[in-house]
């Protein structure tokens, strides 16, 4: 096999890993899917999980009808619903 035979198996190898790799990170790039906020299920495959982890999250009031909402450790993605006490 030739250096220039192994160099272009080399970078299709890469090319596709790439590729494999950044799929995966583009799935929802606007949001969660529809379903997902009606039934508040992650969709992606895998159960929810309800472990505290390391995530950090406050909630304060902003006036009346305002909540600011800080998330803050490391994770793949959330879910958050707002519902009125009523």
């Amino acid at each position: 096999m030739s250096s220039r035979h192994l160099v272009s198996v080399m970078f299709l190898r890469n090319l596709c890993l790439l590729v494999v790799l950044f799929r995966g990170t583009v799935c929802y790039p606007s949001g969660a899917p529809v379903q997902a906020c009606n039934d508040m299920m992650p969709q992606h495959g895998s159960a929810a999980s309800n472990d505290k982890g390391t995530l950090d999250l406050t909630a304060a009031m902003d006036g009346k009808r305002n909540v600011k909402v800080v998330l803050t450790g490391t994770f793949k993605g959330f879910l958050i619903k707002a519902v009125s006490k009523d």
